[in-house]
């Protein structure tokens, strides 16, 4: 039978194009369909996920309407990758190595990353009442 496929593949016989369209035309479909839904799965996340701003008043960090932290408890901002290597900003709020929340995912950010992330530890620095010279727009 492999003899068969081989002289067929060789030689370009009719067998090998029905073969070609019966495995690879059929299956066209469902992985185009496949990732359609990804895709608009994907796009439907991000717009909802908007409204995930950041802002702070002077005592708590705010993140869209679902979430806060005192600034006070806040030891560090970083900025990560997950196995996809989509980068993210995260807090360090000391309750172990597991318990870093995401703050954003760095492509909804209007400014680079690392000035988000000095901005979040500025504030930090001012909460805790250390003078900070720099200033951050």
């Amino acid at each position: 039978m492999l003899g068969f496929f081989l002289w067929e593949e060789l030689w370009g016989g009719a067998f090998a194009d029905t073969l070609y369209d019966h495995l690879l035309g059929r299956m066209t479909g469902p992985v185009a369909i496949g990732i359609g839904v990804v895709a608009v799965y994907l796009f439907v996340r991000m717009w909802r996920e908007r409204g995930h701003y950041l802002h702070h008043d002077g005592v708590t960090l705010f993140r869209g309407a679902d979430g806060s932290w005192p600034l006070a408890s806040i030891r560090d901002a970083m900025v990560t990758r997950n196995w996809l290597g989509i980068r993210s900003l995260r807090i360090d709020v000391g309750q172990g190595a597991g318990a870093n929340p995401e703050l954003v995912k760095t492509y909804m950010l209007r400014e680079p990353p690392d000035a988000v992330r000095d901005a979040v530890m500025v504030a930090v620095a001012q909460a805790r009442g250390v003078p900070v010279p720099a200033s951050v727009h």
